[in-house]
């Protein structure tokens, strides 16, 4: 098994992508694996169980056309983006003595 890690990387934290981190270079991994639901970390980590032997079985072998750049030139991004709903409302508390 070949080690690697999981992060996001991009331009801009809303427009982040999954990559995966191998030897150094970063591989997109909607690309690497060939599945278009991984174009996040969260989606990969929703689909741990399908992600992990994906992501584990393209990792051995990776293509060059998935390589994105090599860690030290790409930005990384918070790996999971957190949006505050904004249907939460601040509520009211009556404290009766």
């Amino acid at each position: 098994m070949i080690d690697y890690k999981i992060l996001s990387y991009g331009a801009l934290p809303r427009e982040g992508r999954a990559g995966i981190l191998i030897s150094g270079d970063i591989f997109d991994a909607e690309s690497l694996t060939g599945n278009a639901n991984y174009r996040s970390t969260l989606a990969i980590l929703e689909d741990w169980p399908n992600a992990a032997p994906a992501i584990d079985a393209a990792a051995t072998q990776p293509s060059s056309a998935s390589r994105v750049h090599h860690v030290d030139a790409v930005q990384l991004l918070a790996p999971i983006l957190f949006l505050e709903p904004t249907s939460v409302r601040p509520r009211t508390i009556a404290i009766i003595p």
